[in-house]
């Protein structure tokens, strides 16, 4: 997080700007009438312009709270709030706002945006060491795209890897126009 926390703002807009604007010009989004991400923490990638189109498109939007050692997605229909704060530091929304099941969410059609700390150029990623992402990444159908959006700074040519380690299916970041074609 070194790293990220000492990029300027201005330059941490404009990484954004470019990396969103791909992201909705990407067949993959525009095709997907659910999305699964979550509320960007300090020094993360601003996701929030990307939830607001995502709302403003009449696509479905769920954000997760952490519930029981696991992620559990709830649907939402603004970006208001309220939310609670997971003690990880995670902005989470309230546990009554209405669950959306995985099952019928995949079978619906569904895009999930992943989270991370660094990222490899094949779509393994490091997340916060909660694996909770990696649990997520592996109970899910093959139908379902995984993407993730980060900075450049964030992005490196190897990690090392863990047995548990699952691959995001495709990464957007500064410099590349389109998806990256990683292998599955």
């Amino acid at each position: 997080m070194t790293v990220l926390s000492g990029l300027p703002e201005d330059e941490r807009r404009r990484q954004e700007d470019e990396v969103i604007a791909s992201f909705l010009a990407d067949p993959r989004w525009k095709a997907c009438p659910w999305v699964f991400a979550f509320l960007p923490m300090e020094h993360e990638f601003d996701l929030e312009p990307l939830l607001q189109a995502t709302l403003s498109s009449g696509k479905r939007l769920a954000l997760p709270r952490v519930e029981m050692g696991r992620l559990q997605f709830h649907e939402v229909t603004n970006l208001d709030g309220p939310w609670r704060v997971h003690s990880y530091g995670m902005r989470e929304p309230a546990a009554d706002m209405p669950a959306a099941a995985l099952e019928e969410t995949a079978a619906e059609g569904l895009l999930v945006i992943v989270p991370g700390l660094a990222f490899d150029m094949r779509g393994y990623r490091v997340g916060y060491g909660g694996g909770f992402y990696d649990r997520l990444l592996s109970a899910l159908p093959d139908s379902v795209e995984t993407l993730s959006c980060l900075y450049r700074e964030q992005l490196f040519s190897e990690l090392p890897l863990e047995p548990h380690d699952r691959q995001v299916g495709g990464l957007f970041f500064p410099g590349m126009h389109k998806k990256t074609a990683l292998p599955g």
